[in-house]
């Protein structure tokens, strides 16, 4: 059975475009363009809207183009970095996407303020990214579910994980809130054949 190639809000991509570039840099970034088959966008980036013009397969290609180039290992703490600069893009431009604009976080407790966090980047994966998602969770962590994922476009890994990037992301999310890392795993992906993508967030922050 293939997989469903949903759309995504044009703004995934493009917030991906400058995050891609900030990481690798001008040079870096076109060669990844044109390594992933997308370099139509090299000087027509896709608008920084809300529309739905672009696919899972193409946010997949992107990722996969800077796999390719760093390899399974290198790639992984590139892609994590991407993830991290893709919500500060994210929260500077298109909050809306998140649904973190106004989002008053100031007095609740820290076990509050993560939870808030997660709830709002599942409402935001599920109404606008189209990546459906849910939270579950237990005493020791939460556990962020995604249940269509751009990964299933990405090439078949045969033991690793393929979504570095929204671990990144979730990160970054965690420690803009809070002023705390947390550990963030995918510990399920459904570029290995699984049902779902699930990341495990440790409810104790490290120190």
């Amino acid at each position: 059975m293939s997989a469903e190639n949903r759309s995504m809000p044009n703004a995934a991509l493009y917030v991906l475009f400058r995050a891609i570039e900030e990481v690798m840099g001008e040079k870096g970034f076109r060669a990844m363009l044109n390594a992933s088959g997308l370099q139509a966008y090299i000087s027509n980036p896709p608008p920084n809207n809300l529309d739905h013009d672009i696919t899972f397969e193409d946010y997949a290609r992107l990722q996969q183009a800077v796999e390719d180039f760093y390899g399974p290992r290198g790639a992984r703490a590139i892609l994590a970095q991407i993830g991290r600069v893709t919500f500060r893009y994210t929260l500077e431009q298109q909050p809306a996407i998140l649904g973190l604009a106004g989002l008053a976080l100031k007095l609740l407790p820290e076990q509050a303020k993560v939870k808030m966090i997660l709830t709002r980047m599942q409402n935001a994966s599920n109404e606008r990214v189209n990546m459906t998602a849910h939270m579950d969770e237990d005493d020791e962590a939460w556990y962020f579910v995604v249940t269509a994922c751009p990964c299933v476009f990405r090439e078949r890994s045969s033991s690793n994980p393929a979504c570095y990037t929204t671990a990144g992301t979730i990160q970054e999310a965690l420690r803009w809130a809070t002023g705390n890392h947390y550990m963030v795993r995918e510990i399920k992906c459904m570029n290995l054949g699984e049902g779902e993508c699930c990341f495990r967030i440790d409810k104790t922050p490290q120190s």
